[in-house]
Order: C-alpha cells, then structure tokens, then sequence
C-alpha cells in the first residue's frame, strides 16, 4: 500500500519511535483518504485493527498509548528544505491534536490546518510502501527509507552529516561523535535492512573534508536496474573494480589470513601493478600469477570479512 508523503513531511526531526513512525504514516494514509472524500473533514478517524494490520503492532494498549504521545511529540518540517512551500508556519508543532480513543476499537484525531494543506497538496513527495515499513525493526531504517524514495528518480544523494544525523533524530552535537560509530550503529544496519527488504539496492559514500567525514552520499537503485546494470560488466572488469577498492583502502596492510599468512594487496616495486601476497619478516612474497588467482578467489569469497577489514583501516586512517 504506497503512500504518496509530501516531502517536507519525510524530511521531518525523527523524533517518534519505530513504532510511532509506521503509525504515523498510516494515519497520514487515512488523512488523505478521508480528504480524497470530503476537502472539508477535519476530523479523522483510524480503526485500530487496520493500525495493526499496516504496521506490524500487535498490542491495543501500545498502540493507543504510543499515539496518545505522539500529541506531545513537537516536530520541524523540511529540514533539507526541498519543498518550496512555506513549512515556516511553526517551527515546532505537533503531529496529531485532539485525540481520542473509543471503546469501539477506533481512534479520532485532527491535525493543524496548514499541516493537512501540505499533505493534501504536496509540491514535491515520495512514494512510500507502507508494506515495506511494516516489516522493518529500526526508526533508523524508516527514515533512511523514506529519505532515498524521496529522491528515486535522481539515483542519488549527498547530505551533510549534521542534517543526516537530525532525519535519523540524533542529536548533531552529542550523539555519536565518531563517525565509525554512526556507521557501525545506525548507517550500516539501516542500509542493510533496506537492501534485504526493499526493491532499492542503497550504498553510502563518506565525503570527507580532510580526514573529518562532513556529508554523506547515498546511492541508490531498483534492483532490477542493478541486476542490468551489473550484467554490463564482465566478470574481469568487475575484479579490476574490486581489486583496485581493496589496493586503494588497504594500502599493504593486511586484508585477510589465509594458510596463516596475511593477505596483502599492494603495488609491486619493480613491476609497479596491483599484486597480491603475504607478509614475512622480509618484506612481502608475491603470489604467482596461478597462485594470485587461487587466493583472488577466497577474497571474493570471503568478501564481508576483507570489507569489514577495509572499513576497520578506513576509521583508523580517520584518526577521530
């Protein structure tokens, strides 16, 4: 069930809750149903087993209790200021006003004027599965999903840190003060989810400004795209591509061990290629070219635990 979310409303301080956020948009569906009836309604109403049913919560009582708080939650709007409407109508305002909950299994509420105008006529959106979002275990997930299919059509998008950090609801000034654990806690489990359950295929490039790391690039793609898109490459062009990542972030250092020898991948001296070999006390011993092609193989292989190495060198080159 695809949602089409003004985009001012997804680029909004992720203040709610996993929880709160696939309620909260699933009340937005029925605000824009309801309107598609009656322009004049401003009162709504949701039934709780729906909530349920579209969201993935499974208790009443959490349910009403986590939109009885969603009164007090106070949000800004349009932080990346995509939208060229006024979202300027009050900084901080609330999501939903005057609920109430009926012994009936419903739930009434309303919401400020000019925030049912941005929804009912968004400038600019994104198209939201409300499917997708039900499935998901993380508000960091939710956000980074909505973020990217706010911007599908581009394929691609850079954000400085401090504004990623408040559409994931994360203090910019307190919370994870070393990029390695933002990446390590919020970026890389919310791209893995997306990529696992959605239809996009999402990776992230740090965009440093010397060795601080101030805005991040997403890139992202149907899956269906990635899968032609990958068949454009032969299998030599794709070792190049990966040779060349793992020469360029390793720099000699150790990638893997492999028959208790650490795997380097490294220039050599006189031939002056990418090579691959293995450290004695001596200096590196480079493979021949029947042996280099063996151990190719289980670094391909073993892929996640070379990457996981690149990125652990990567933080320490950072020095922060």
């Amino acid at each position: 069930m695809m949602i089409k979310k003004a985009s001012g409303l997804i680029q909004m301080t992720n203040k709610l809750t996993r929880s709160q956020r696939a309620i909260y948009n699933y009340l937005l569906f029925v605000v824009k149903e309801e309107l598609r009836s009656n322009q004049n309604q401003r009162r709504f109403e949701a039934n709780i087993t729906d909530i349920k049913k579209y969201t993935g919560a499974q208790n009443n009582t959490h349910i009403k209790e986590s939109i009885l708080q969603m009164q007090e939650v106070k949000v800004s709007f349009n932080v990346l200021g995509k939208s060229k409407k006024d979202w300027n109508f009050k900084k901080d305002i609330g999501l939903i006003i005057d609920v109430d909950i009926q012994e009936e299994g419903f739930v009434s509420f309303s919401m400020e004027e000019k925030l049912i105008t941005a929804i009912d006529y968004p400038d600019m959106f994104g198209l939201v599965d409300l499917k997708v979002i039900k499935g998901m275990q993380s508000k960091h997930s939710i956000a980074l999903y909505e973020f990217i299919s706010d911007y599908l059509k581009i394929g691609k998008k850079r954000v400085y840190l401090d504004d990623f950090k408040v559409l994931m609801g994360i203090d910019p000034q307190k919370g994870y003060k070393r990029f390695c654990d933002l990446n390590s806690r919020v970026i890389n489990p919310a791209i893995k989810e997306i990529n696992e359950k959605t239809s996009i295929v999402l990776a992230v490039e740090p965009i440093h400004r010397g060795r601080k790391v101030t805005a991040l690039e997403f890139r992202f793609i149907y899956k269906d795209e990635a899968i032609h898109q990958q068949k454009q490459f032969s299998k030599k062009e794709q070792f190049v591509r990966y040779r060349d990542e793992v020469y360029k972030e390793a720099a000699g250092r150790p990638v893997f061990v492999y028959k208790n020898r650490d795997v380097v991948v490294d220039k050599h001296p006189k031939k002056q290629k990418i090579m691959v070999g293995y450290k004695t006390p001596n200096g590196v011993e480079w493979y021949s070219d029947k042996e280099a092609l063996t151990v190719w193989e289980i670094l391909i292989q073993n892929k996640t635990a070379v990457d996981a190495k690149l990125w652990e060198y990567h933080c320490e080159d950072l020095r922060f």
